[in-house]
């Protein structure tokens, strides 16, 4: 099985917000903001996706640690993180994965599927590239949605239409299935020197 329940969680109305660890994730900036987010709101994991299909561990490899002076591995698995949120009208669903290396289909699928079965009524994925900016200016940060109301709240412009082409990664082929499956959907990147 790829996917593994940790705990059982019913959200109100969660919104999935995603990131991943790889290609689209420049000075590791994308998943450090979803790992503040998950510390900062003392979210819980509650499932999975098991790596062992997915990974390349020659190119992502799995880390030693000591608990308890006790050697564990830790696998570079990507994890759903529910955020309990009353005195708003939506929880989140915090997803942080690894972009896989094998099977990326296969990995939309198993993702998507718990996405649904916490019923997710939109997504807003993070990223981060690499661009000619100076690190002295302030992070430029740009975005797009293919629906409107999830922008109405956010301070800066963004595009209604995503208009890039060229190659991408796991991040462009889940977020493209999301459209494609008509779920509303925001991006937010931020330029990384």
């Amino acid at each position: 099985m790829s996917l593994k329940i940790i705990q059982e969680e019913k959200l109100n109305n969660p919104i999935l917000i995603l990131s991943f660890y790889g290609w689209s994730d420049a000075g590791y900036a994308a998943s450090s903001a979803i790992r503040y987010l998950i510390k900062d709101s003392n979210a819980h994991k509650i499932a999975k996706i098991d790596s062992n299909n997915f990974m390349n561990f020659s190119q992502t490899r799995p880390k030693v640690l000591m608990k308890n002076n006790k050697r564990q591995i830790q696998w570079p698995d990507s994890s759903f993180y529910a955020i309990k949120r009353p005195n708003h009208k939506n929880d989140l669903l915090v997803f942080l994965g690894h972009e896989p290396n094998f099977m990326w289909n296969d990995f939309f699928n198993v993702a998507y599927e718990f996405c649904q079965k916490q019923e997710i009524i939109a997504a807003i994925s993070l990223g981060a590239l690499l661009a000619e900016v100076s690190h002295k200016d302030d992070t430029k940060i740009f975005g797009n949605s293919n629906n409107p109301i999830l922008t109405d709240d956010i301070i800066f412009p963004l595009a209604t239409t995503n208009v890039y082409e060229g190659p991408t990664g796991m991040m462009g082929l889940f977020t493209g299935n999301l459209v494609t499956e008509a779920l509303p959907h925001g991006s937010i990147w931020a330029n990384i020197p």
